[in-house]
């Protein structure tokens, strides 16, 4: 049986979106426990060339371990330091082995590379998207040369073929038809290995492309997710800006609102000032009306007095013209006796006459003075 080697080459060809740094960067692989890792090199902002070859060793059963459990290559884009401890990580890519093509070793210069996107981890340090330029593929190499066709387990026919000199006939045709069963056997083994192979083969292929449409599925979902945090980023970036912009405005408004409340204290106090010195004003009208009032009173007082003295002065003059009445007849009985006493009593008659117009002034100047205070 031959003994087959397989060879996991990664040939890592560019890497684009890396900003130029003075410690440069580089690439560390792994594959299970095994890591492996590039030679420095500088980003040079849209694209810088690497042209480097990774390659694990393997047996078939390793492969087959690897690609049941699904285990990825990962790479990671490290940037250099001085200790490793301080390298730190830019992006990484996880890669599926079951989606690594089998290929003989004399193609394995003619695989196309393609462009990957890798997975940054260092918000802020670059804006653009991190991408290498890399070809994968899985090589195999046979050593080993079997014996005659047979293995060397084969206790019965290392046996016979020491015996193939002995000439005798039965031995030869025993090993003949030990040989020809051998054959058989060998025929069979590899009908089932190929068999089995092409299961395999047929089994890997489907699980690789379900994992690469899963791969796929969950490429999609992620740069949905990616959009939807860019879009959410935006938005609460814009709500925050709003909210300053609000915050900002209510602050204006409260000192708006302490100015106008400050004024309108001012006007407040200015009104209570003028209403007390009103309120001050009304009172001291109406402490001047009190005063009034009792003025009046006594005026009113005084009418009443001068009323009264009206009233007597009335009465007297009516006793007073009923004595001139009187006196005027006693005149005129004394005119018809005594003519010489005519003269006397005309006299006298002027005289009352004068103190008649005297007493009716008098009275016109009364009504007037009490006119004058009614009014």
């Amino acid at each position: 049986m031959q003994q087959i080697k397989h060879k996991i080459c990664v040939h890592v060809v560019e890497a684009s979106g890396l900003p130029i740094i003075p410690e440069g960067y580089i690439l560390a692989a792994s594959v299970g426990d095994t890591h492996l890792n590039t030679d420095s090199f500088n980003g040079k902002g849209n694209s810088c060339t690497i042209d480097t070859k990774l390659v694990w060793e393997a047996s078939k059963q390793d492969i087959s371990k690897l690609k049941s459990r699904n285990i990825p290559i990962k790479i990671q884009c490290l940037r250099r330091a001085r200790k490793k401890d301080n390298q730190k990580c830019v992006g990484n890519l996880l890669f599926s082995i079951r989606n690594i093509p089998f290929v003989p070793q004399e193609k394995i210069e003619e695989i196309t590379a393609h462009w990957y996107k890798m997975t940054k981890t260092s918000s802020g340090f670059t804006k653009g998207n991190i991408e290498i330029l890399m070809a994968i593929a899985i090589t195999k190499d046979a050593c080993g040369t079997p014996e005659d066709g047979f293995s060397d387990d084969d206790s019965s026919v290392r046996k016979y073929l020491s015996q193939r000199d002995s000439g005798r006939d039965l031995k030869g045709q025993i090993y003949q038809e030990l040989l020809e069963l051998e054959h058989w056997k060998r025929k069979q083994k590899n009908e089932f290995l190929c068999n089995l192979k092409q299961k395999e083969e047929v089994l890997l292929n489907h699980l690789s492309n379900q994992w690469s449409n899963q791969r796929s599925e969950e490429s999609d979902k992620l740069a949905q997710n990616l959009r939807d945090c860019v879009e959410l980023k935006e938005s609460l970036e814009s709500e925050h800006k709003t909210l300053r912009e609000l915050m900002a405005k209510s602050e204006r408004c409260k000192c708006r609102q302490q100015s106008q409340r400050e004024e309108s204290s001012k006007q407040i106090l200015l009104e209570n000032e003028l209403l007390r010195k009103e309120n001050k004003a009304l009172k001291d009208k109406l402490e001047n009306e009190s005063s009034l009032k009792e003025e009046i009173q006594l005026l009113t007082k005084e009418l009443r007095n001068v009323a009264n003295v009206l009233r007597d002065c009335d009465k007297s003059k009516t006793l007073y013209k009923e004595e001139l009445a009187k006196i005027h007849d006693i005149l005129k009985d004394i005119c018809l006796n005594r003519t010489e006493s005519r003269r006397k009593t005309l006299d006298l008659q002027n005289i009352l006459q004068k103190e008649y117009r005297e007493m009716v002034e008098e009275r016109r100047e009364i009504e007037s003075v009490k006119q004058s205070l009614y009014f």
